[in-house]
């Protein structure tokens, strides 16, 4: 399998003979990607919708919450 060489490390050059399975390594890495950041983003609103008393339960506090909620979906 050809090496490039110019990037400072050793990687596989995608070849018409691994093509596909390149392309399809690319879209599984996309979709577990983006399967990561839809639970993220369900995970912080279902946190936001819990009681004070449910908080208080799992040891966080109200202000905990607002911080872990306010970042963006792609921020872990």
């Amino acid at each position: 399998m050809p090496v490039d060489r110019d990037i400072g490390r050793l990687r596989p050059v995608p070849t018409l003979r691994n093509l596909g399975q390149v392309v399809t390594g690319l879209v599984e890495g996309v979709t577990a990607w983006l399967r990561r950041w839809r639970e993220r983003a369900q995970s912080r609103q279902h946190l936001s919708e819990l009681s004070d008393h449910m908080l208080k339960d799992l040891g966080l506090s109200r202000a905990q919450v607002e911080n872990e909620t306010a970042n963006s979906f792609w921020r872990e």
